[in-house]
């Protein structure tokens, strides 16, 4: 038989096949065991569907008609101002860089610096059986100006950076720099191991975060202060790179820094940092996810002010259209 012969055949067979079937008794639920995988999932996935609308869907109506989901609030009807706050424009239009740092890294929170990390070195200097030739023994207290001082050395090394930190004051050609000029290695090493702005005394057993918490509220709260999101928001996360041992440090494969502290943010339209949140291990409280607690957290001083939020599926849920 060759070729054309046996496609007629089978045509033949396939009509005689399909006038001789009668279906008409066949149980319309049946289906072959030989169907198609995805032919299944994709009936299943339609059941389930039909389901969750079934049993959500008076739910979500009845939302509507009451106006939960459908306030229509208009942002800003006032005109009320926002962006950069007017009283910056204002007094800083012809300002430095450094101003813009204490405009933020302001008087109150280095003046809590020097209190906490004065408390915590006199602490230490006055611990039992402290070795008589231990380098905390020398210690003197610290006061604004050389907190400023200690910052701007740090702030420099992290734009010229050296193999160490005792690199910067080698009398090597090589490394040469001005900071030996301003501070001495052992004073700046000092400082750096007694930094504080919290009282370890009050420290909580429960809050992994305690020790730089304030500092954390206040800057946000100075975020806030110079800037007024408009109306497009932002949420997302980075990650500050860390290697060193840290009970919250994340590991994210896909990264480019795959170590370190997870950071979530809200940002307005021009990258402008509005408000933060340290990611310090499961947060998730009953009923919520992690994520929908950050995105609530984050927008709640701007929530039912006719904001829009945009943000990836990483955050996008539906407990949080439920919120």
């Amino acid at each position: 038989m060759n070729r054309q012969e046996i496609e007629a055949m089978l045509e033949s067979n396939s009509d005689s096949y399909s006038e001789d079937y009668d279906d008409t008794d066949a149980d319309p639920n049946w289906s072959s065991e030989s169907e198609p995988d995805e032919n299944i999932y994709e009936r299943e996935l339609l059941d389930n569907c039909n389901v969750t609308i079934n049993t959500i869907g008076n739910n979500w109506n009845n939302d509507f008609s009451n106006g939960r989901l459908n306030s229509h609030i208009i942002f800003n009807p006032d005109v009320n101002t926002t962006g950069i706050n007017p009283d910056i424009i204002e007094t800083m239009s012809d300002a430095s860089p450094i101003d813009f740092f204490y405009l933020f890294f302001d008087k109150e929170i280095i003046d809590m610096l020097v209190v906490e990390t004065n408390r915590y070195a006199n602490a230490k200097k006055n611990t039992a059986g402290l070795s008589r030739h231990a380098r905390i023994r020398k210690w003197v207290d610290t006061n604004e100006q050389e907190i400023k001082l200690f910052f701007g050395i740090a702030m420099w090394m992290g734009m010229m950076k050296l193999p160490s930190i005792a690199h910067y004051w080698k009398n090597s050609i090589l490394y040469s720099c001005n900071i030996p000029k301003f501070m001495s290695r052992n004073r700046f090493e000092i400082i750096l191991s007694m930094l504080h702005i919290s009282d370890n005394d009050k420290a909580p057993t429960n809050d992994r975060l305690y020790k730089i918490q304030i500092l954390i509220d206040l800057l946000v709260e100075k975020f806030n202060s110079a800037v007024i999101p408009e109306e497009s928001v932002c949420i997302d996360e980075s990650m500050v790179p860390y290697l060193g041992r840290l009970s919250f440090r994340q590991y994210i494969s896909n990264k480019r820094h795959r170590y370190g502290v997870k950071i979530f943010k809200l940002c307005t339209r021009d990258f402008y940092t509005s408000k933060y949140k340290i990611y310090a291990g499961k947060e998730a409280t009953m009923g919520d996810s992690v994520s929908c607690k950050v995105v609530m957290e984050l927008m709640e001083p701007y929530l039912d002010f006719g904001r829009t939020l945009y943000a990836d599926n990483c955050y996008n849920s539906i407990d949080l259209a439920e919120k």
